[in-house]
């Protein structure tokens, strides 16, 4: 038997349909979506604004189960279940602000919820991914830290994403 993606380009394919699906809601005040957990990157800023955010994309666990379906139409194959997660990194530049910078992150939080929550949550592959965030969205934030004028805060939104996996040819 051989596996009809052996390329490995599961998890792959799972990050960047998440990266260009939040992309695509064009979300104001975030700045950068990034396919990874890359530690180094820097806020894009647009010069004048109060804030700015950075998503990340993480993955961190994955279960596979048997699908049982047979016949000709579906012969079965397997279903990826991935924990994925969005790292947020939201910094406001003004400390005299710190209140108006809080409801900014507030606002970006509740809009990535409110995609999870919306239609087409099959982030536009609907033929290999079956649903993003439909099994339930949990958030946690950390405390903001002020350093040098900066408030930075950090915050993760979970969710589950549901993934067909065909069956290998044989």
């Amino acid at each position: 038997m051989t596996s009809p993606n052996p390329g490995g380009e599961h998890r792959r394919l799972v990050r960047h349909a998440l990266t260009e699906w939040i992309q695509a809601q064009e979300i104001p005040g975030i700045g950068l979506v990034h396919p990874g957990t890359r530690p180094d990157l820097e806020f894009p800023g647009d010069g004048g604004a109060d804030t700015d955010c950075i998503v990340r994309v993480r993955l961190p666990d994955t279960r596979e189960s048997r699908l049982a379906y047979t016949g000709p139409i579906d012969p079965g194959g397997k279903l990826a279940t991935y924990q994925a997660e969005l790292l947020i990194h939201h910094r406001g530049y003004n400390t005299d602000e710190w209140d108006s910078i809080e409801d900014d992150y507030d606002r970006i939080i509740d809009a990535l919820k409110a995609c999870l929550r919306g239609e087409g949550r099959d982030l536009g592959h609907p033929m290999i991914i079956i649903q993003a965030g439909e099994s339930g969205i949990a958030d946690s934030h950390e405390d903001p830290i002020e350093s040098d004028g900066i408030v930075d805060r950090w915050g993760t939104i979970g969710f589950e994403v549901s993934q067909y996996l065909q069956p290998a040819a044989t």
